[in-house]
C-alpha cells in the first residue's frame, strides 16, 4: 500500500506540473482529493489493514494530502499571477480620451 501511495503522489504531482488551467486544476483537485476522490479510496481502503498498520498508512495517507494540497495551492497562485498578468497587459486604458 505504501508503493501505491507513492506512485499516486508521484502521478498527481506530474499531473499539476503539467496544467496551466485553473480549471484543469479544479479537476485535478476533484481526481485526487475530492469526496470520491484517489485519496479516500485509500482511506475507505484502510478498513482491510492489520490495526497495528493503520495508524503508519494513515500517517502516510494525511501526509500525500498535505503535500497535493500544497502543490495545488502553489500552482493556483502562479496561474492565478499569469492570468492577472495577462489580463494588465491586454486591457490599456487611454486616459488621453475623453
Amino acid at each position: 500500500m505504501e508503493n501505491q501511495l507513492a506512485e499516486l503522489q508521484r502521478a498527481a504531482l506530474a499531473a499539476i506540473a503539467e496544467r496551466n488551467a485553473l480549471s484543469e486544476l479544479q479537476e485535478l483537485k476533484v481526481q485526487y482529493l475530492g469526496k470520491k476522490g484517489a485519496l479516500t479510496a485509500f482511506l475507505r481502503g484502510m478498513g482491510g489493514l492489520a490495526p497495528e498498520e493503520r495508524p503508519r498508512i494513515g500517517q502516510l495517507v494525511n501526509d500525500v494530502r498535505q503535500v497535493l494540497e500544497q502543490a495545488i495551492g502553489e500552482k493556483e497562485t502562479t496561474l492565478a499571477a499569469q492570468v492577472l498578468s495577462q489580463k494588465l497587459s491586454s486591457e490599456k486604458i487611454y486616459i488621453t480620451l475623453p
